[in-house]
């Protein structure tokens, strides 16, 4: 049975990781998980059981599979080295690749909290991230609970007539850091050399959180200009830029919908001589 999944090779309690353990359930329960993501599949054998659910898909694989009765008789080899150990063998980079080629958007979070550790090891990515002689010079600030609100009201008021609905659907999600970077200017124009940078430590975090069963969303536009977003992360104007925010969080158990690109690499790529 083949995944396309977000978290294909997270482990969960006991070392096996998601796609092992709800593959076992799609088989006991008769459904075929062929092409459907980690989290759909889960989806479907909880319906099937008569179970709701939500919070971390960690979580609620492992109450899946006790309320099946299955069992596990051995975990498998970690699939990455601890730093400072050797091997023989290249570290496997399908997690990541299962996590990019099998783009969701959550749009509804859980309220649960996202565990610091998550977040610390999400944030470690950042720093893979090529920029020039590793000068990049982004921060990332992590809002509190009253931030959140604040940011969270004042995102909603940048969209007219949908003011209330974005609100609500920012409001509970536990988790949100404003990315800015330093202003960079020639010849008296501010040129975006330092966004770019920071673009992509934010691809490299987005892709951290997910790895781990997370949903993210990046929000820009208007917010990015809005005096009162930069008195409230205390952002010194023409210094620093706001180059978006990133909220973050557990996704809701009908919160999360496959991206359907129709694009194709071919559309994409093209080869010179």
């Amino acid at each position: 049975m083949a995944f396309s999944a977000v978290g294909l090779q997270l482990s969960t309690a006991g070392g096996i990781t998601l796609a092992v353990k709800i593959s076992a359930a799609c088989e006991q329960l008769g459904i075929d998980g062929t092409g459907l993501t980690v989290s759909a599949a889960l989806r479907a054998c909880s319906k099937e059981v008569g179970i709701e659910q939500s919070g971390p898909l960690i979580a609620q694989t492992d109450h899946l599979v006790e309320q099946l009765g299955i069992s596990f008789d051995a975990s498998p080899p970690p699939l990455v080295e601890e730093a400072g150990t050797e091997s023989d063998e290249a570290p496997t980079s399908l997690s990541v690749h299962a996590v990019m080629s099998a783009p969701a958007m959550v749009h509804r979070f859980s309220q649960q909290d996202v565990p610091d550790e998550a977040v610390a090891r999400a944030m470690a990515c950042q720093f893979w991230a090529p920029n020039h002689k590793l000068k990049g010079s982004w921060r990332l600030l992590q809002l509190g609970p009253e931030s959140r609100l604040a940011a969270a009201k004042l995102s909603a008021e940048q969209a007219p007539g949908k003011v209330e609905s974005r609100f609500e659907a920012l409001r509970h999600i536990p988790g949100c850091c404003a990315v800015v970077c330093k202003a960079f200017y020639e010849a008296g124009d501010r040129v975006e050399k330092e966004e770019q940078r920071a673009l992509t430590a934010v691809h490299n975090l987005a892709l951290g959180l997910s790895s781990q069963g997370l949903g993210v969303k990046w929000v820009t536009g208007a917010i990015t200009e809005n005096y009162e977003l930069w008195e409230l992360i205390r952002l010194e104007p023409n210094e620093e830029v706001v180059v978006g925010l990133l909220w973050y969080g557990w996704p809701a158990a009908d919160g999360v919908r496959p991206v359907k690109d129709q694009t194709s690499v071919t559309d994409k790529l093209c080869r010179l001589p």
